[in-house]
């Protein structure tokens, strides 16, 4: 896509769920796109995220319809603890918690007997940025809503300390 602009993509046309990406191919890296994975239902639009590493709004986008599996986790007010069953594509904590975003207030984990901590408000002190599938993480919710997952089956190895 040379220049920067919307693409409406009819995604009843594809045979399962696709992740989407933006990929730049002036510094061949891809963009993660927030909601990815999306349903094989009704339309979906796809904006580019700007200019690419060269200054210009040539970009490609790329669906890649996968096996990805969905699951929902339903938080309420107040101090969850979850888990994720399934490792999604991209673990970047504001990535996986994007479609909650506004609705909690701090998320806890204990890897490696550390405790590591993510504010969405105050970035410059967060030392958790990941979410792995079988870890436990405490997260502070403002009200209720439904995490959604998508994501592959993680390997079924159990760790050491004990495994969530």
């Amino acid at each position: 896509m040379p220049t920067i602009g919307t693409i409406t993509v009819d995604m009843s046309k594809l045979s399962a769920a696709v992740r989407a990406q933006w990929y730049d191919p002036t510094s061949g890296t891809y963009s993660s796109i927030a909601g990815s994975p999306f349903a094989n239902a009704g339309t979906q639009q796809f904006t580019p995220p700007g200019n690419n590493s060269a200054g210009d709004g040539d970009w490609a986008l790329v669906l890649e319809v996968s096996t990805v599996e969905a699951y929902t986790i339903s938080v309420t007010p107040g101090w969850n603890l979850i888990s994720l069953p399934l490792q999604p594509p991209n673990p970047s904590i504001a990535t996986v918690l994007a479609r909650i975003n506004g609705a909690y207030e701090a998320v806890w984990a204990y890897p490696n007997q550390t405790w590591k901590v993510y504010d969405p408000n105050d970035t410059a002190g967060n030392t958790l940025t990941n979410m792995q599938a079988g870890d436990g993480y405490w997260i502070k919710m403002t009200s209720a809503k439904t995490l959604s997952v998508a994501g592959s089956a993680p390997s079924s190895s159990l760790f050491p300390g004990g495994t969530l």
